[in-house]
Order: C-alpha cells, then sequence, then structure tokens
C-alpha cells in the first residue's frame, strides 16, 4: 500500500489487530493533529515530539534572549518556547531520528505565524510565548501573519532546508505528512466554533499552498476528507482540529503503510534537489512572479463572508421557524378554546331552554341567560 496524493475519508477501518503487531516509533515535527493520532493508536508510540516551532524558526539562527526564567509554569510549555527561541528542530530529528520508524509531519501550528526579531531570526507567535515573559525582551518584534506571501516565501524556504536536512540524514524517504483540515461541524453535526473567528474554508485556503509545496516536493503524505469531524468530548476541549477517533485511525493506517512499505523495500519518498527545485519553480508560476496577498484574500474574505450570510440567512430562518411554530401552537390554543366556549354555551342554553319550558319564570329569565352566554363567550376569546 502506498499513500501519496489520495483523501482518505474518516472513517476507514484499522487492520485487524493480528497484522498491528509491534511498536510503531513516530518522530513528530507538528502539533497535537500528529500527536493525539498516535497516543490514541495503541501499536504507535512518540520517538520525540517537537512543537509549536514554526518551520521559520527551526530553520532560522536562534532568537538571543535570556530563556532561564519564563514565568511558564507547565514543563512542557517551558520546553517548547524555549526549543523554538533555540531553533532546536532540526538537533532533535536528528537525535532521535535514526531510532525513529517515521518521521510524521504537520502544519497546524504554523497557523500561529511568526515574530521577525533582528532580520535574522525568527520566533513562533504561540499562546505560551504569548504569556511568557519572554515576548518582553522582544520590544522591536515584527509579526508576520500565518498566509501572507511574506511569510509563506519565509516557509518555503525554511521547508526546503528542512527537506534537504531529512535528505542528508537518510530521514526522508521515512517522512510523511498529514494534510489537515479544520472541522466544521462535531459528530453530532453540530457547528464547531470558529478559530479566531474565521471559518474551516478560511483556514483551509491559507494552508492549501502550503500542503501542496511539500506534495510537490515529493513527500508522502495522507489527506484527511473535508467532512472530517471534531470530537465534542476530545480531552483538549472540541477544535477544528481536535478531532475524532476515525480521523485518528486514518492517520494511523498511513503510518503502518509508510513503515510496512520501507521495511519490505518499496520506494519512499521520491525528493531529490531537482523535486525541491521544480517545486519552488512552481509557486513562483502560481504567484506569478508577484504578490497575491490581494487576490488570495480577497477570495478568502469572499468565501468568509458568504459563509457568515448563510449563517445569518440560517438563523434567520431557524427564528421564523420558531415563530411560525409559536403562531401553531396559539392557534390551536385558540381555537380549542373557542371550541370548548362554544361548547359550554351550548350547554347553557339548552339548560336555559329547558327552564323556560317549565314555566313562566323560566321563560322570563331566558332573555338574560342569553345575554350573558353571549357576553361570557365574546369576553373569553378577547
Amino acid at each position: 500500500m502506498t499513500v501519496q496524493d489520495t483523501v482518505v475519508p474518516v472513517g476507514g477501518t484499522r487492520p485487524p489487530a493480528g497484522r498491528r503487531s509491534g511498536v510503531v516509533r513516530v518522530l513528530i515535527y507538528g502539533s497535537c493533529v500528529s500527536r493525539d493520532a498516535v497516543e490514541v493508536n495503541d501499536d504507535l508510540t512518540v520517538a520525540a515530539y517537537v512543537a509549536r516551532q514554526s518551520v521559520i524558526s527551526a530553520m532560522t539562527p536562534p532568537v538571543a534572549v535570556r530563556s532561564g526564567q519564563t514565568g511558564l509554569a507547565s514543563a512542557f510549555q517551558r520546553r517548547m518556547v524555549v526549543g523554538d527561541l533555540g531553533s532546536d528542530a532540526l538537533k532533535r530529528i536528528g537525535e532521535a531520528g535514526p531510532g525513529a520508524d517515521i518521521v510524521l509531519l504537520d502544519l497546524i501550528d504554523e497557523r500561529l505565524g511568526v515574530l521577525c526579531v533582528d532580520g535574522r531570526s525568527y520566533a513562533t507567535l504561540s499562546s505560551e510565548l504569548r504569556h511568557s515573559t519572554l515576548l518582553a525582551a522582544m520590544p522591536g518584534a515584527r509579526r508576520i501573519p500565518f498566509g501572507t506571501d511574506e511569510h509563506f516565501r519565509l516557509w518555503r524556504d525554511a521547508a526546503d532546508r528542512l527537506v534537504r536536512e531529512l535528505v542528508r540524514l537518510g530521514l526522508v524517504e521515512r517522512t510523511g505528512f498529514v494534510w489537515a483540515v479544520f472541522a466544521q461541524r462535531d459528530e453530532n453535526g453540530e457547528p464547531v466554533a470558529r478559530y479566531q473567528g474565521k471559518s474551516g474554508p478560511f483556514w483551509d485556503a491559507l494552508f492549501d499552498r502550503y500542503y501542496r509545496y511539500l506534495a510537490d516536493v515529493g513527500l508522502r503524505h495522507v489527506r484527511l476528507d473535508p467532512d472530517v469531524r471534531t470530537s465534542s468530548a476530545h480531552r483538549w476541549g472540541p477544535q477544528p482540529y481536535h478531532y475524532t477517533q476515525s480521523a485518528y485511525d486514518v492517520i494511523g493506517d498511513f503510518v503502518r503503510a509508510v513503515v510496512a512499505d520501507r521495511r519490505r523495500g518499496a520506494a519512499g519518498a521520491q525528493v531529490s534537489d531537482a523535486s525541491i527545485t521544480l517545486a519552488s519553480e512552481k509557486a513562483d508560476r502560481v504567484g506569478g512572479g508577484k504578490d497575491i496577498d490581494s487576490a488570495l484574500l480577497d477570495a478568502i474574505r469572499e468565501i468568509h463572508h458568504l459563509s457568515d450570510r448563510l449563517d445569518e440567512t440560517t438563523r434567520e430562518r431557524d427564528a421564523a421557524l420558531v415563530e411560525r411554530d409559536a403562531a401553531r401552537r396559539r392557534a390551536a390554543r385558540l381555537s380549542a378554546t373557542v371550541q370548548e366556549v362554544r361548547s359550554s354555551a351550548t350547554m347553557r342554553a339548552g339548560a336555559a331552554l329547558r327552564a323556560a319550558a317549565s314555566g313562566p319564570r323560566g321563560l322570563v329569565r331566558l332573555p338574560a341567560a342569553l345575554w350573558q352566554i353571549g357576553r361570557d363567550q365574546r369576553t373569553t376569546v378577547r
């Protein structure tokens, strides 16, 4: 089985337990997308985990700040921030790579963007860095948002260096990446809260050229189905990239396929200097040699606007349906009340007529009784 540029439907079945013998060691350079997939597949284990570190930060000189005191309580958060500022991804990949069965990449943390600290060094603008004391040591840092042409050019150059290093380390044939998507609904069909107020299609459009570039370079990958679902019961909370078990099963199947192909000597990733150069030239052609921020972001904003308008129209429709149902219930109650009043009036009129037929006194009282019955009907209906 070889996975390259296929859309793998979420909900695929896992191999029978008897075929999943042994433990697969996974070196993760990415985010919770890969880490969670490894943790919920019992035959996979984490060999090393590099997170909250953009490829831009990893492939540029370390940030010159003293990182002894971060102000962060979590040891994991401290390691991630210190590692990012120290640009230690390559070092850790080089240390853990020889003992790993696969190097698994995912790009979700690239969404954070980077800070240009001194024109040469970059830091990932993670929430951990935002909440640390280290951000104050970079007062002149300039933010470069994810998805802009400047960010993509920096990322592309850094990704080229990363892939070349994987080739040099002899790891590229055991490397693959997850083409993730931002889920819009959970397993119950309920809408998922938007990340930073932006829709799933907005983020997927921003990520598209990053994923396509790695695919054009020649790295193997698994592409999740656009209808992937978020888990409302995810231990880290419902987010567009916190998936249901079936998505993690698909990623696990991909990992096993890459490892199985390598163990039986099948061809791995077809990466070379030529493929990297061709991917760069293709990216330049797509951009026409000019910035494509305006056209791309205008299209994304239009998608976002249409998505917002659809949500607004849906809310208006739902409100109208609620009001219609309420009006129907009011009409039904009124109809029942009118029917009840009519039945009561008929019974009272019959009693009055029988009284009138019984003698002169009942006949004298008949007009007043009928008038009172009519008055009660009008009052009740009002």
